[in-house]
């Protein structure tokens, strides 16, 4: 499983409602935008656990930023722009979680 899909089940998952933990059954709303890969994006989340929800944001917004760091191309450090860049030279490494991105874009 990739660190993504990982990271989307754990956000589904803290999202659920723990019976034991909250009396209530309204749901909270909490949204947050952040700027990643030159865009403006936002995410909005409903859960039962209205303290949790701007920590559960984070960590997504952190996912992002975290991939596109891995994956810019825009980003002449990331991994993906070294592949670009030394590529035509010789072979690259890539990480594993790299090569299955590039894999599933194809």
């Amino acid at each position: 499983m990739t660190r993504v899909a990982a990271s989307t089940v754990a956000l589904c998952l803290a999202l659920s409602p723990d019976p034991t933990h909250v009396s209530s059954s309204a749901l909270h709303h909490h949204s947050a935008a952040r700027i990643s890969m030159a865009c403006e994006y936002a995410i909005e989340a409903y859960g039962r656990d209205a303290e949790a929800l701007p920590r559960i944001l984070d960590e997504a917004f952190d996912e992002v930023d975290r991939i596109d760091r891995l994956m810019s191309h825009y980003k002449a450090n990331s991994p993906l722009s070294r592949i670009n860049q030394e590529a035509a030279q010789h072979p690259v490494a890539a990480s594993q979680e790299l090569f299955d991105f590039i894999a599933d874009a194809m």
